[in-house]
């Protein structure tokens, strides 16, 4: 998806809907979701942007879920 196509979107567009594009990275490209906790070598990095979008950018309640490749499979 393009950022010019991304801006368009309205929240009614089910290309906009977040559970459905976690589903299809998880089942489809077989990415795995895992809470930042435990993904500490993302942490530091998500954090540092975070500290700079904060006044921009609300984390949800429950907290951030990361979605990456295989664990190891670059290894």
């Amino acid at each position: 998806m393009t950022v010019e196509l991304y801006v368009t979107l309205d929240g009614k567009d089910n290309r906009f809907d977040g559970r459905r594009a976690q589903h299809h990275l998880t089942h489809n490209l077989a990415m795995i979701p895992r809470r930042l906790n435990e993904a500490p070598e993302v942490a530091t990095i998500f954090n540092y942007w975070l500290d700079r979008r904060s006044a921009s950018v609300t984390v949800h309640p429950n907290g951030v879920t990361v979605i990456s490749g295989l664990e190891g499979f670059a290894d």
